[in-house]
């Protein structure tokens, strides 16, 4: 589909069986003249267990949007339900955010920082300790909790920053250009840790990309964004079998889904 998003019955699955429901959402920044609109009447839902991405040209939204389902920011208009309650604040029971930089704290070891998030909830610090070791481990990082974060290699952080967005086990899990910064190969091998991680989790995951590589290999569903002000105008299924393999790649399917995502970016923006 191309143009404005059309908004029918067959668009929206019923309440109960939305791991995240965005309804009418619109983001607006400033106001009067200097009124800049991010985000302009997006609606989708997003299916338990599901991997979604987000693709769109720069500016569009995507960030924003992500951001309002995590509760960091507040829509405008319309309204935004995880697990079929509003998200109005962050809440790390519902939903957990991985960001373009890992953020980790310095002076804190690999399983402190995971845990931090438990311990500012004054979950007791054997729990504590138990459950980041289990997230840790679960990242391919077993054997490097005591390494300070300038002992890790740039992928290594984020996999630390991945487990602390799992620590609390959010049934949501929202992404920003988690592998942006990393180079292009260690950017697939994180591609496939996520997808490890994502298969034994079955976490929901909405995963913000430029990469339409990335977006292809990784999506069950890639939502295409317009240009500034946001709005969703395709939604493509990718039917690719999983487990994702690199061969995939050069495949026509893999090829005819980049670039359909690609002719609707260029001719929207």
């Amino acid at each position: 589909m191309g143009g404005a998003e059309v908004r029918t019955l067959a668009n929206v699955t019923p309440l109960r069986s939305a791991a995240v429901r965005i309804d009418g959402v619109t983001q607006v920044y400033g106001s009067g003249q200097d009124a800049v609109t991010a985000v302009d009447d997006v609606s989708f839902d997003v299916e338990p267990g599901r991997f979604v991405v987000l693709v769109g040209p720069s500016g569009c939204g995507k960030s924003s949007l992500l951001m309002m389902m995590a509760g960091l920011r507040h829509p405008t208009d319309g309204r935004i339900l995880v697990e079929g309650r509003p998200i109005a604040d962050p809440d790390p029971n519902r939903v957990g955010v991985v960001f373009q930089e890992p953020s980790l704290y310095p002076w804190l070891t690999a399983e402190q920082n995971v845990e931090f998030p438990l311990s500012l909830r004054r979950v007791p610090k054997a729990e504590r300790r138990d459950k980041a070791r289990e997230r840790l481990q679960l990242v391919g990082l077993a054997g490097f909790e005591a390494r300070f974060p300038h002992e890790l290699s740039g992928g290594m952080k984020q996999r630390v920053s991945i487990a602390r967005g799992l620590v609390q086990n959010p049934p949501v899990l929202l992404m920003d250009e988690p592998f942006a910064a990393l180079d292009e190969q260690t950017r697939m091998t994180m591609g496939d840790e996520l997808l490890r991680i994502w298969a034994e989790t079955r976490k929901t995951v909405v995963f913000v990309t430029h990469s339409l590589t990335e977006a292809v290999y990784l999506a069950d569903e890639v939502l295409v964004m317009s240009a500034r002000p946001g709005r969703i105008i395709d939604r493509i299924k990718v039917e690719l079998p999983r487990p994702r393999t690199y061969e995939m790649l050069g495949g026509e399917l893999f090829g005819g889904l980049r670039d359909r995502i690609w002719r609707q970016i260029r001719s929207a923006a």
